[in-house]
């Protein structure tokens, strides 16, 4: 590994497992084995040169005809929906009557994950 991960930020470790690559900036993931916080790329510079480059694009104001592409299988994106889900399913509990709309938008969303995962 090189300068972005000789020590963890969070604790001070110096020992990080590979876990997987990030499939948007196709760089690799690495964990602490002792905090497990999630570290991304090689170096600062080949982070800050990938997200330059990612950010020059123009495609926030671009309109969607479709909606998301939700046939990944990956373990990554399997990964993303569990804890999608577990998110929903906690907060749940602290939202009031008042956000009755939300709640629905939020079983609804639920729904479909459920559907395609």
């Amino acid at each position: 590994m090189s300068d972005r991960i000789s020590q963890c930020i969070s604790c001070g470790s110096k020992n990080f497992k590979y876990y997987a690559e990030n499939k948007t900036l196709k760089v690799p993931i690495y964990i602490c084995q002792n905090c497990k916080l999630h570290v991304t790329g090689e170096s600062q510079k080949q982070l800050d040169d990938i997200l330059k480059k990612f950010y020059e694009n123009d495609f926030w104001d671009i309109a969607r005809s479709e909606g998301m592409n939700d046939s990944h299988n990956d373990e990554y994106s399997v990964g993303r929906k569990r804890l999608f889900l577990s998110q929903i399913k906690y907060v749940e509990k602290f939202l009031k009557k008042t956000c009755t709309h939300f709640i629905q938008k939020c079983y609804l969303m639920l729904i479909l994950v459920k559907t395609y995962a």
